[in-house]
């Protein structure tokens, strides 16, 4: 028996893969989420996904960080700090996330 297949437009699919993606984040599937935000902005780059985007990294560095895996939580503060914060509620948390990994050092001025 053939299948059909159904076309969605674009949008439509990206707008349900964000929220796929802030399901996932406010569920605390952290790791997923981020997984799925990178993929999101590097297809669309809105402010919108980006300050999701934000939220999510510095959610995955501090969970990181409490499991005791501080090399991989450094990693993600790093991709976070290349980026770039533009989030004010991200910059306020990020200095004590930086200082509790050891990369203090590496906070923007």
């Amino acid at each position: 028996m053939a299948t059909k297949s159904r076309k969605r437009s674009k949008r439509h699919a990206s707008s349900s893969t964000i929220d796929s993606v802030r399901r996932d984040f406010e569920r605390g599937n952290v790791k997923q989420a981020l997984k799925n935000a990178r993929v999101c902005y590097r297809k669309q780059a809105t402010s919108e996904l980006r300050s999701l985007l934000e939220h999510i990294y510095i959610a995955r560095a501090e969970q990181l960080s409490r499991q005791g895996l501080r090399e991989d939580s450094r990693r993600i503060a790093q991709e976070l700090l290349d980026l770039g914060v533009t989030e004010s509620s991200v910059r306020t948390g990020l200095p004590e996330l930086l200082l509790s990994i050891g990369m203090l050092d590496r906070l923007p001025a």
